[in-house]
């Protein structure tokens, strides 16, 4: 699991950790620019691949919903921090 999120991400993960799972539809909805579908579901995709979310299929969407709670992603970056 990488060790820090992108700003693009923990704006994702903030999501996921508010709501609870969503779908990158649902998330999409949530945020208060334009970003395109295709942007919000890659960031998804790659928080799945970091090791920060799970997805699982839900009809023809994914859901997404996190594997680490926020609590213990601020531990990590103050870690980081710290070891910096």
């Amino acid at each position: 699991m990488s060790k820090l999120l992108t700003d693009a991400e923990l704006e994702l993960m903030q999501l996921l950790w508010r709501h609870g799972p969503l779908t990158a539809r649902q998330a999409l909805e949530h945020l208060p620019d334009d970003r395109a579908y295709t942007t919000v579901a890659t960031i998804l995709r790659i928080l799945v691949e970091k090791g920060f979310a799970s997805s699982a299929p839900q009809g023809r969407a994914h859901v997404f919903q996190p594997t680490l709670g926020r609590s213990e992603y601020q531990m990590r970056k103050v870690r980081h921090v710290v070891d910096d």
